[in-house]
């Protein structure tokens, strides 16, 4: 699932998953991280993120809290049809606090640097989780919920979930991301 912000060939697709925070609790969120499939030259400085509120087919609801900062890049050792997945971690300093509601998150790594020859040349796509394993408080996750958002691909807000892009309910039931903070 697209996620990338490269120099020429994908020079914009973004993949949000969502949290519903339940009755009761606020979450203080300071960092988004994503884990992305890409080829072994990945090393994006940047990344930029984004959490809305509202997302629906076609339409992107608010955004609440963007912008983009410095990455922690990690690999995880895990390799699906030749590209190494690694986790893209991007924080900031105020929280932004989330009450009761669904919440929309994404984390864009940018391979914007015109002297680094591999953001010319390759693609990141964001992981799927098929059972939520190993997730803390997965359960606030909704299956089969995830979106795109990219001009480049023609498409605004559409569900990955959605037969026609090609994704059954399996592959698509949920993001492979997290959040930062506490509750």
């Amino acid at each position: 699932m697209s996620d990338e912000n490269t120099l020429l060939i994908v020079g914009g697709g973004s993949t949000y998953g969502a949290v519903n925070i339940p009755a009761g609790v606020t979450a203080n969120v300071y960092g988004i991280l994503v884990n992305v499939q890409a080829d072994a030259a990945f090393d994006p400085q940047t990344a930029s993120y984004d959490i809305r509120t509202g997302v629906s087919e076609g339409n992107g609801g608010t955004s609440i809290a963007s912008g983009s900062g410095a990455t922690i890049v990690q690999a995880t050792g895990r390799n699906f049809l030749g590209l190494n997945e690694y986790t893209v971690a991007v924080s900031w300093t105020t929280p932004v606090a989330l009450t009761t509601g669904e919440y929309w998150f994404n984390v864009t790594p940018n391979c914007t640097n015109t002297l680094d020859g591999s953001c010319y040349a390759f693609r990141q796509f964001a992981s799927n989780t098929t059972n939520l394993a190993n997730g803390v408080h997965a359960g606030w996750q909704p299956l089969e919920s995830m979106f795109l958002n990219s001009s480049f691909f023609g498409f605004t807000w559409a569900n990955w979930c959605d037969s026609s892009l090609g994704f059954n309910k399996f592959q698509c039931a949920a993001l492979s991301f997290g959040l930062r903070g506490s509750e």
